[in-house]
């Protein structure tokens, strides 16, 4: 699971999550949906054991699909990292 937020030249943001479950991925990227810069909000991602994927922001339901899922426990787990090391964060959060 991953989940980022996009920062547009206008300096608004949107939300980009992404699920990959062995052979399966699933993005749910909306560049339309943007939200001011400045405000804190609370996101989250769920992901259901039929495969309902869908992205909250501030508990209302902003998008939604659908992943051909295997159990998570099989897959690594990442916080504050993605397997791009160029990134440079080590799955340290900043700023």
């Amino acid at each position: 699971m991953l989940i980022e937020t996009r920062l547009t030249k206008e300096n608004l943001w949107y939300l980009d999550t992404f699920i990959l479950s062995e052979e399966s991925k699933k993005a749910l990227v909306y560049p339309k949906l943007i939200h001011p810069v400045g405000d804190w909000y609370h996101v989250a991602l769920t992901l259901d054991n039929k495969g309902k994927m869908i992205n909250y922001i501030n508990g209302k339901m902003e998008s939604k699909g659908r992943q051909i899922i295997n159990p998570l426990i099989q897959e690594p787990h990442q916080l504050g990292q993605d397997e791009i090391e160029s990134l440079g964060t080590k799955g340290q959060f900043i700023r």
